[in-house]
């Protein structure tokens, strides 16, 4: 499976009860769809116990973090409320990770090719020199909670899954400081990126199940770039659906 952006409520992500992406397309398309994890199948919760779990999740991390964490953690659990489900993908994720390290080293020149792994490339390999400073270790955290606070902790979530949290205000930052340094990309164009989906090969039309059309796709000339920008065009989207509707955002993987 690849990787999805989630945003809405956590009683909600931790019973499984939404859609992933690609759940959504297989499902409109008319095909059946079996998810696999790489780590095996995630915990979940019932409807019922999960809004408790995560309330005494969330006071643990209030009182484990008091000293980061001044003004509180409040959003909304209502089951009512709206999600939010995208894919990124972890290519998008990786590209956008590494355009964050070269706006921190604009002095090396960012790649064509979206390297086979971060540990190769060498602003990843600079900012890892530094990591908590980085806005990286902002990008590659699991969990963003709707706060103005700068926090990065790290701990188990309410079922037990290790994770690295922040804020959504680091988020929109690391996000600012990444567009500042490659794209001043406006509104309209962030949109487009959204638009333009991910890099692939191919375009197919399914009706009711069944391939109707199929296309190949000329490959970008920037490939990185473009996963990148595309990278960032979800996290955008993940960011203002969590401050439109005051919810957490979460990778699923």
């Amino acid at each position: 499976m690849g990787l999805d952006l989630y945003a809405g409520g956590l009683a909600r992500y931790h019973t499984g009860a939404w859609e992933c992406e690609a759940q959504r397309v297989c499902r409109e398309a008319g095909l059946t769809l079996k998810i696999t994890y790489d780590h095996g199948s995630p915990k979940r919760l019932s409807k019922m116990t999960a809004p408790l779990f995560v309330f005494l999740w969330r006071r643990r991390v209030l009182k484990r973090h008091a000293h980061l964490i001044k003004q509180g953690l409040n959003w909304s659990e209502a089951w009512s409320a709206p999600y939010f489900a995208r894919k990124p993908d972890h290519d998008g994720r990786r590209a956008l990770i590494l355009a964050a390290a070269y706006a921190e080293h604009p002095d090396l020149t960012t790649p064509t090719n979206l390297p086979e792994t971060g540990e190769s490339d060498p602003a990843y390999v600079a900012v890892s020199q530094n990591y908590l400073q980085s806005i990286v270790s902002i990008l590659e955290c699991h969990m963003f909670l709707p706060s103005t606070e700068n926090f990065l902790i790290a701990g188990q979530d309410s079922v037990g899954t290790k994770r690295f949290i922040t804020s959504t205000a680091n988020l929109a930052s690391a996000l600012g400081t990444v567009n500042d340094a490659h794209w001043r990309a406006d509104e309209p164009q962030i949109a487009a990126w959204n638009k333009r989906g991910a890099p692939t090969r191919k375009f197919m039309t399914v009706d009711a199940g069944r391939t109707v059309q199929e296309e190949d796709i000329q490959p970008p000339e920037n490939p990185f770039e473009h996963a990148a920008q595309f990278g960032f065009a979800i996290y955008s989207d993940a960011l203002n659906f969590s401050r439109r509707n005051d919810v957490p955002i979460v990778t699923d993987e």
